[in-house]
């Protein structure tokens, strides 16, 4: 199946149950991008525009590429009254936007679902001549126990998880490869869910079971268990954190 569908039927539960991004990386990319008011940013595989509202916010016109109907419409629909905001049905190697025309391309929780060689040749059409990319992630602190054991659920019960974020960070030569020059900022963005977002926010994985495949109610009933573990007072405390990586990409080679 190809990567655009495997959201498919999960945009509400995204929407709600995914957290946002820390501030900080915000603040971050309009310095060291050198953002103004009149930079143009595109957003790379938005999906309900959770990263692309925080843009926003800061006055940005935003483009948002998202190849999958079921999460472009709920973007669209959640930010129907912002003006600077564009909705693009696309994907990161087609993004139908215009030569030499982007700021910043920004990809939040998205850049694994690439084809990234493809994506770097992209980036370079669209980009103007110092252009930058940023590659997000929301990242749970795997130097705590109840991030860890989270993984060790979903290995248990969740055929196709590879790791957080498809695995990505455990490869970070594809990075190496796909910027030119890049630095890594990590901000800390950790929250707290109750029971219910704490399920919607493990079943909002592209690799969970759905209600009507094996695994699920195993997998149901091991998340109930760790929330009782490890929450306080019906909280539980989830330990993240934001890791941006804001380069220039490589350069087309004959």
């Amino acid at each position: 199946m190809s990567n655009i569908y495997k959201f498919n039927g999960m945009a509400d539960d995204y929407s709600k149950y995914r957290p946002n991004y820390a501030k900080e990386s915000i603040d971050y990319l309009i310095n060291e991008a050198q953002l103004t008011e009149n930079s143009i940013i595109a957003d790379i595989g938005s999906g309900t525009g959770k990263f692309s509202k925080l843009l926003l916010d800061e006055g940005f016109k935003v483009f948002g590429v998202e190849p999958n109907n079921d999460m472009r419409q709920k973007a669209e629909y959640e930010l129907q009254d912002r003006k600077n905001f564009r909705s693009i049905s696309g994907t990161s190697e087609n993004t139908t936007l215009s030569n030499n025309s982007i700021d910043l391309i920004t990809v939040a929780q998205a850049f694994h679902w690439f084809d990234m060689e493809q994506f770097r040749v992209e980036c370079g059409r669209i980009l103007k001549t110092n252009g930058y990319v940023a590659i997000l992630y929301n990242n749970g602190d795997y130097s705590t126990e109840v991030i860890n054991e989270i993984s060790v659920l979903s290995e248990r019960y969740c055929p196709k998880y590879v790791g957080s974020s498809g695995g990505i960070e455990k490869n970070p030569t594809v990075f190496d490869n796909f910027f030119d020059t890049y630095e890594i900022k990590v901000f800390e963005n950790s929250y707290s869910l109750n029971m219910k977002q704490f399920i919607g926010l493990n079943f909002s994985a592209s690799y969970a079971p759905k209600s009507n495949e094996p695994n699920y109610e195993q997998y149901l009933r091991a998340l109930v268990e760790l929330f009782e573990k490890y929450s306080v007072q019906d909280t539980l405390f989830m330990p993240n954190n934001t890791i941006c990586r804001l380069g220039k990409v490589k350069k087309k080679t004959l």
